[in-house]
């Protein structure tokens, strides 16, 4: 499922490589969060935005709606692993805990469980 595709080669088709764009980011592992954007895609780290889910494996992105943090959104995500491209929906909501939890209904390759790193360092 690992793929070269650069940040170019996503824009070509489509799909935005762009940074989260706020500050309250949420990642699969919370030991990683003051590492650098492109430190995080060498590791292979899940980010979690308000438009989206990517690592360097696969990604998921939406539109119409944005991930806010204490709220609970439903949408339909196109996903893209390099090598093919589906379609999937996804529930997101944040847990008690302050983690976000994000429910597949159908292929989803990332992790289910994201961590807010507002509440976390690296370790």
């Amino acid at each position: 499922m690992k793929s070269g595709l650069t940040a170019a080669a996503l824009l070509t088709l489509g799909l935005s490589a762009a940074a989260p764009a706020k500050a309250e980011e949420f990642l699969e592992n919370p030991g990683y969060c003051d590492l650098p954007y492109e430190d995080r895609e060498m590791a292979d780290i899940v980010s979690l935005m308000p438009t989206g889910i990517e690592s360097h494996g696969a990604r998921c992105y939406w539109s119409g709606a944005r991930f806010v943090p204490g709220q609970s959104l439903s949408v339909t995500a196109t996903c893209d692993d390099g090598g093919s491209q589906w379609q999937t929906g996804l529930w997101i909501s944040e847990t008690k805990g302050g983690y976000v939890r994000v429910v597949p209904d159908g292929i989803f390759p990332l992790p289910e469980i994201y961590f807010p790193c507002s509440q976390w360092s690296r370790k």
